[in-house]
């Protein structure tokens, strides 16, 4: 609490300052003007700033009130010193307030806009923090999809090699299938069955002679 409470005082402090040069240069302080010299926030500066012009407003109208009697003058001067006074204010009483409610409507006129301006300022700061949270965020699903893209292309491969492969040793089984299948033709001889009709070792010539009678 005694953090905020100095935080504040030094805030005020500075704005006072800046008001102080700004008036010294013949400019007006505005939020604006204020900012661009103690830094800081739209929504911290407008309060503050508000009241120190109230305060400098109702110093100079008491500046503006008669001046005191000179403590030489005699009493008897008294009452006509303050009747010619009174006599030279009221030429312009009636334009003072009409400039004075002209000048009121546009400060309070003023300050509703540079506080709409201060609040839609922080509301632009945010959104841009936002923007770069979420920019920083889309950079890495991004990163992520790539990577994703990169996996997916190499499980692609590998499963279009494995269905080559699968279709490979398909049509090699099926070659091997169809072998087994076909019927072996009459023509075709069984080099492991025995020839049941060998011929006879024996040449006719050597047939055993008939014996004479």
């Amino acid at each position: 609490m005694a953090q905020k409470s100095n935080s504040n005082a030094s805030l005020e402090k500075r704005i006072r300052a800046a008001v102080n040069e700004l008036d010294a240069k013949g400019e007006t302080a505005t939020n604006a003007s204020v900012r661009a010299i103690t830094g800081g926030s739209f929504r911290d500066i407008t309060p503050v700033l508000k009241r120190i012009k109230a305060e400098l407003e109702e110093k100079s109208r008491a500046d503006r009130a008669v001046p005191g009697m000179p403590e030489d003058v005699l009493d008897a001067v008294t009452e006509l010193w303050t009747l010619a006074w009174n006599k030279a204010d009221e030429t312009a009483a009636a334009e003072r307030r009409g400039h004075a409610a002209e000048v009121d409507k546009v400060k309070a006129d003023l300050a509703d806009q540079e506080e709409a301006v201060a609040i839609v300022e922080d509301e632009r700061d945010q959104a841009v923090k936002r923007a770069e949270i979420a920019e920083a965020e889309l950079s890495k699903v991004r990163k992520e999809e790539r990577n994703s893209a990169l996996v997916i292309a190499e499980l692609r491969g590998r499963l279009a090699e494995r269905l080559a492969q699968d279709k490979t040793s398909g049509a090699a089984k099926g070659r091997v299938k169809a072998v087994k299948q076909t019927p072996k033709l009459d023509h075709e001889k069984d080099e492991n069955q025995p020839d049941m009709f060998q011929e006879s070792a024996e040449k006719p010539d050597d047939a055993e002679p008939i014996a004479a009678e």
